[in-house]
């Protein structure tokens, strides 16, 4: 393929998301405005009212909650309550969902200016292609509607990125723990500090965490000690392989298959740590898109995940998109299509069906063995600082 027809391809790709970017984020509003929307976000509201008030936000771990009041059973760790305040404080002077909806917006202009910043280098349309390629995920139209906070943990996440390119290794670690409100997407990001030995911004990430989580529990009243041993004796996990499609991670495909959520999990886990632990051992060369990329799929294959997450591959499609449009070998078209339109499609709520869950789950991590076998100096080689 000749370069002026690859350019003319990759604009009329862009185009096309830039269409379905719209047309998903649209849906979404719609739905988050209708009396079926933004329930998760009603249920933050809540948590956080709670706890603003002084009581944890948990059946079982709640010390002081009033005779026979039921209370949710909260899925956030304790350090996300305060950090729902920006969002739920101002109520009701301001909506809640007015600052959810800027805050999603600004995430999502991070997101498009990444990936522009990412394929520019390829040409001003590839350019364009990666500014609209994580906006045209298919269900950030889920997240949007559901209020839920995917999309601002991935903006924050590529706000850590940006700041280590930049040497700001404190306000990389400040982004990470911020975009640890949902730790099944910004854990993975942890990653990028250990290969590169940024130990003053991982330090002051899990400093604020651990300060934050502190100051909930002892505003709540409630044990720090308590709070673990109800994550790991008593919470109910089968919300992993819940939903239409069911099992939208490792740990959610193998309870679907008849193991017991807690073991599902447990597996799931452990198989993370030593991929974690052989990527760190093997990452010191690698190229800082290739292990964002690595981070990605591997926090969303192997951590518990609804489809609404789909947002933090977004790495890794830009590395796909990275490699094929220089290399421009059949391999790298075949995977970088079908790894788009993974995302891009909303194939989980055309096709509900576990096994496309899990066929999905084996094809990302196909991607992963193939962005890793990628010979050096094809792709973006700049190191994180």
């Amino acid at each position: 393929m000749t370069t002026t027809m690859q350019s003319r391809l990759v604009l009329v790709l862009a185009i096309f998301l830039a269409l379905a970017a719209s047309a998903y984020l649209v849906r979404g509003i719609q739905f988050a405005s209708s009396e079926r929307g933004s329930f998760d976000l009603s249920t933050r509201g809540l948590e956080y009212r709670l706890y603003s008030v002084g009581v944890y936000p948990n059946q079982i771990i709640a010390s002081n909650a009033l005779p026979g009041e039921m209370l949710p059973n909260s899925v956030y760790p304790p350090y996300a309550f305060p950090m729902l305040a920006p969002v739920f404080a101002w109520e009701p002077t301001v909506p809640a969902a007015l600052i959810f909806g800027l805050l999603t917006f600004a995430a999502l202009w991070a997101i498009g200016v990444m990936g522009y910043l990412d394929l520019r280098f390829l040409g001003w349309q590839a350019g364009i292609l990666g500014a609209m390629s994580g906006l045209a995920i298919a269900h950030n139209s889920s997240a949007v509607a559901f209020g839920q906070f995917s999309i601002i943990s991935m903006g924050l996440v590529v706000a850590q990125m940006l700041c280590l390119r930049r040497g700001q290794v404190l306000a990389a670690g400040l982004c990470w723990a911020l975009a640890m409100i949902k730790p099944q997407i910004g854990l993975a990001f942890a990653l990028p500090f250990l290969v590169d030995r940024n130990w003053r911004g991982l330090a002051l990430g899990l400093g604020i965490l651990a300060v934050l989580s502190a100051w909930a529990c002892t505003q709540t009243h409630v044990s720090p000690l308590a709070v673990l041993d109800y994550w790991l004796r008593f919470a109910e996990l089968d919300f992993i392989s819940a939903g239409d499609s069911q099992g939208s991670s490792a740990g959610g495909v193998l309870a679907v298959s008849g193991l017991d959520p807690r073991a599902a999990v447990s597996i799931s886990l452990v198989a993370a740590m030593a991929l974690t632990i052989w990527i760190w051992r093997r990452g010191g060369g690698q190229s800082p898109m290739i292990l964002l990329a690595l981070c990605a799929i591997l926090g969303r294959v192997f951590m518990p995940h609804r489809a609404y997450d789909n947002i933090m591959l977004f790495p890794a499609l830009i590395a796909l998109l990275a490699i094929t449009l220089q290399r421009r070998s059949a391999a790298c078209y075949a995977v970088a299509a079908v790894f788009g339109a993974s995302v891009w499609l909303p194939m989980t709520s055309l096709v509900r069906s576990a096994w496309l869950e899990a066929a999905l789950l084996w094809f990302w991590l196909v991607a992963a063995v193939f962005l890793i076998t990628q010979p050096p100096g094809l792709h973006g080689n700049r190191r994180l600082h």
